[in-house]
């Protein structure tokens, strides 16, 4: 039988008092190992320090330029994610819960379950999350960092203040969108594993 191997995650039983900012976060990191600390953690943060030292050796001129046009060119894409991201949520939903369980390994006791559940729509939620962030950026970079990059104010405080500001700003803002993506891909694996999982033992069941 297919299941989805999603790492147990054993902790003390204060899930009740957790804020749900905390509880998606932690659920999010649950199972992290070596491996997927890399590839979404470690890729996104090295491309985007790399991306900045390109950026900054040939100083290009045109980074407020190039922020705001990408911006402009991720906002639908993003948008398109978020709405995969509710309706991979509205999906597992619909199953129900007793569906869900046997779509993952046989677990002795429901606090486990719960984990392994917590940790799937954990996943969409917290990516929902990042992509909202990413929109909230946008916006605040458009009516309030453009006007304040354009008219140099940095450069009359203090020119090593606002290269470091530039430097820390721009890795930022790439990481945030890789690391986004790759956990949007991520998801995408993670709805067909469970979708299969969950349609396969449905059929075993009506045989």
């Amino acid at each position: 039988m297919q299941s989805i191997n999603l790492k147990r995650h054993r902790k003390k039983k204060e899930k009740s008092k957790q804020s749900n900012i905390k509880r998606v976060f932690s659920g999010y990191g649950q199972g992290m190992d070596k491996k997927r600390f890399f590839l979404e953690i470690m890729v996104p943060l090295l491309l985007s320090v790399l991306s900045a030292i390109v950026y900054f050796t040939f100083k290009d001129e045109s980074l407020i330029a190039r922020i705001t046009t990408i911006n402009s060119n991720i906002s639908t894409v993003v948008a398109i994610q978020i709405g995969f991201n509710i309706t991979s949520l509205a999906l597992i939903a619909s199953f129900g819960e007793s569906a869900g369980k046997k779509a993952f390994n046989k677990v002795e006791d429901n606090d486990e379950t719960y984990d392994n559940m917590n940790q799937i729509t954990s996943s969409y939620v917290y990516n929902i999350s990042i992509y909202i962030l990413l929109l909230i950026w946008g916006f605040i970079h458009l009516s309030v960092i453009e006007p304040i990059f354009k008219a140099d104010i940095g450069l009359k405080l203090n020119y090593y203040f606002f290269f470091v500001f530039k430097w820390l700003y721009f890795t930022g803002w790439s990481f945030l969108i890789l690391h986004g993506f790759i956990v949007f891909m991520r998801n995408v694996v993670l709805i067909q594993l469970y979708l299969l999982s969950v349609l396969k033992n449905n059929k075993s069941n009506s045989e």
